[in-house]
């Protein structure tokens, strides 16, 4: 084999070692993230929420954009009353998806629970109802809404 061959060859060889570790580095970051999130999901269950939050903030340190990451971060930041925080990762969750069923319902009953029922009912408004996977709490805030605003009208 002559010269060109050979460097061919190791070239190759190069190309194909460093896309499988590319590959496995993203595999292992995955998995990285899951592990992180069973752990937090198991803090949850103990009611460790401290130990679960810092479980979720490890997932979103490997992964910013994960969607399950964050809406556990903010229910457990809600379980340690930091709401400002929770509806924070909220607000990102729907940046990252707008009108996600579970984000949605559960920033318009914080935003009901702040006096502000207008925003709430403009994130209710937005959001398919056949998504919502709590019809009761959906139908509760509904009807808080629908007297909020029938009383608006009296005064």
């Amino acid at each position: 084999m002559g010269d060109l061959a050979v460097s061919r060859m190791v070239l190759r060889g190069f190309v194909l070692l460093v896309g499988y570790c590319c590959l496995s580095a993203c595999g292992g970051a995955e998995n990285r993230a899951a592990e992180h999130l069973q752990k937090g999901l198991q803090h949850v269950q103990a009611g460790d929420h401290e130990k679960a939050r810092v479980e979720f903030k490890n997932v979103l340190q490997i992964a910013p954009d994960h969607l399950e990451g964050k809406l556990h971060l903010a229910e457990t930041l809600e379980q340690l009353g930091e709401l400002r925080l929770a509806i924070g990762q909220y607000r990102q969750i729907l940046g990252i998806q707008e009108n996600h069923p579970q984000a949605s319902l559960r920033m318009a009953e914080l935003l009901y629970a702040a006096n502000e029922p207008e925003k709430a009912r403009e994130i209710i408004d937005g959001i398919s109802t056949t998504a919502i996977l709590d019809e009761v709490r959906l139908e509760a805030l509904l009807a808080a809404l629908q007297f909020t605003e029938a009383c608006c009208w009296l005064l």
